[in-house]
């Protein structure tokens, strides 16, 4: 018998469309929460016209006393690069908002997988 062959198959997560054959593949709990959690919405853009845009909120039980945070990923990259802070910030009561929905008071947590680099909050 070959590997794998007395395993029952794979079951898929039940994604849209938009999100790609390979996103119903995912397996790993805090991939899975963030990938179910997206959104895909068209923001206007001035001179452009609407964008189609994937985006997250987070949305706290408890929300703090707090701006709330606009999380921006790099160049190819995805949302999943949050995937292990998201439960993290929501049990600390902090919003994560949509880029067309971010007040002008947001925090911006810029994050770089590079190994040498700290994590920043900045704050219009």
């Amino acid at each position: 018998m070959g590997q794998g062959e007395d395993q029952p198959p794979k079951e898929l997560l039940d994604l849209p469309a938009w999100q790609g054959e390979e996103a119903r593949e995912l397996e790993e709990p805090e991939a899975v929460a963030n990938v179910k959690s997206m959104r895909l919405e068209p923001i206007e853009v001035p001179g452009v016209g609407p964008v189609d845009t994937c985006f997250m909120s987070l949305k706290p039980d408890a929300p703090a006393d707090a701006p709330p945070l606009l999380l921006i990923h790099g160049f190819d990259s995805s949302l999943l690069e949050f995937r292990y802070i998201t439960s993290a910030l929501l049990e600390a009561g902090l919003r994560g908002t949509p880029p067309h929905a971010a007040p002008s008071s947001s925090a911006v947590l810029e994050l770089d997988p590079s190994p040498t680099r700290t994590p920043t909050l900045t704050q219009p």
